[in-house]
C-alpha cells in the first residue's frame, strides 16, 4: 500500500486528528458507540461534543497487534475528528485534517450499531471506511 494511500486510510479512519479542547461553557460528550476498525487492531471513541453538543468527535482510544506502534501511539487519546458538523440524522460533513492533510467527506453513524465515512482529497483520492461495533458494548 502506497504512502499516500495509507496517510488517506489514516486520515479518513480515525486517525485523523486535530485535538481541540473543549471550551468551559462546552456540553459533556454523549457517546456514540466504540467502534474498531478492520482486523478489531484499533478502537475508537465516537461521541456528540462541541459547544453545542452536536459535532461529532472521533478519538483513537485503543491500539492492538501491527497498529500498537510507537507512530500509532503518538495519536492514542488523540481526537482524529472534532470540528465536522450536522449536516442531517446521523450524518455528519466537513473537512478531516491529519498530519496537515485535508480531506472532505461525511460520516454517518447509527449509535452502537453502523459507522461510515466516505472522504476524498484532492478530489480524486478517495475512500470508503466502515468500523463495526466493538462487541460487547451497551448503549
Amino acid at each position: 500500500m502506497t504512502e499516500l494511500l495509507r496517510t488517506l486510510m489514516a486520515l479518513t479512519t480515525g486517525a485523523m486528528l486535530a485535538l481541540t479542547p473543549l471550551s468551559a461553557g462546552a456540553v459533556d460528550e454523549v457517546s456514540l458507540g466504540i467502534f474498531q476498525a478492520e482486523h478489531g487492531e484499533q478502537d475508537y471513541a465516537v461521541t456528540l461534543c462541541g459547544d453545542d453538543g452536536k459535532h461529532l468527535c472521533v478519538k483513537l482510544v485503543a491500539l492492538r497487534k501491527g497498529s500498537d506502534t510507537p507512530r500509532g501511539r503518538e495519536f492514542l487519546g488523540v481526537n482524529i475528528i472534532d470540528t465536522i458538523k450536522p449536516s442531517g440524522p446521523n450524518t455528519w460533513k466537513g473537512t478531516v485534517t491529519y498530519q496537515g492533510k485535508s480531506a472532505d467527506g461525511f460520516v454517518k453513524v447509527v449509535p452502537f450499531t453502523s459507522f461510515f465515512m466516505h472522504g476524498c482529497a484532492y478530489i480524486v483520492l478517495c475512500l470508503d471506511i466502515t468500523l463495526d461495533p466493538k462487541p460487547g458494548q451497551k448503549p
